[in-house]
């Protein structure tokens, strides 16, 4: 695996002045997001449609990215009557900023995620993190109720939303146990030993 410096994750401004800068009502239960390229094979309108099956008014997604499908999504969100607790941020260079305001992260990707950054980068920080069972390279991150949550349909991510909405302790645990675990795997430090490892093994077959 390649390592991942996650010093770079460290937010760069203070979270109240990220919250200021989103119009953000300070007063909300939980935040929900998700960061990605925004594409149909993300299928974030998995994400809308259960924030909007939550039916809780001071639970607020945010969308951080950009790309093709955003029109459709912010179309999606006018139609499910949840415009008002979505907001799509755009493009962010510094994702640190925007992770440290959330308190769930949903990736919803199908088959075609073949390793998935940013949901790597959530659990880095912390983060609950949930995944569909389709999600291709995703589902080798997470264990399932241990560092995260894998789930088979909308229905199962409402379910599972509802459970963290409240339990604050279980958010708390599962996220310190994905931040032990991603960092162990994916460390700088862990991706230097596996290389030295692996051209040590290509001069052994080498020479032999």
């Amino acid at each position: 695996y390649n390592g991942i410096d996650f010093s770079l994750l460290e937010p760069t401004r203070p979270r109240e002045k990220v919250l200021n800068e989103l119009h953000e009502d300070h007063s909300r239960v939980l935040r929900i997001g998700t960061s990605a390229n925004l594409r149909d094979w993300k299928r974030i309108e998995r994400l809308l449609e259960a924030v909007a099956h939550l039916h809780d008014p001071q639970v607020h997604c945010y969308i951080i990215g950009d790309g093709p499908a955003k029109r459709e999504l912010e179309k999606r969100t006018i139609k499910l009557a949840i415009a008002d607790r979505v907001t799509f941020t755009g493009k962010k260079e510094h994702i640190g900023d925007y992770l440290q305001i959330l308190d769930v992260f949903v990736l919803p990707s199908g088959p075609h995620e073949s390793f998935g950054n940013s949901a790597v980068e959530a659990m880095g920080v912390g983060l609950p993190t949930i995944i569909f069972s389709d999600g291709g390279g995703l589902i080798e991150h997470i264990e399932h109720k241990q560092t995260g949550f894998i789930v088979k349909d909308v229905g199962d991510l409402t379910t599972t939303l509802h459970a963290l909405v409240a339990d604050p302790e279980l958010r708390v645990k599962i996220g310190e146990e994905a931040k032990r675990k991603i960092r162990e795997k994916y460390s700088l430090d862990r991706m230097i030993e596996g290389y030295n490892l692996f051209y040590q093994n290509q001069s052994l077959w080498i020479n032999n």
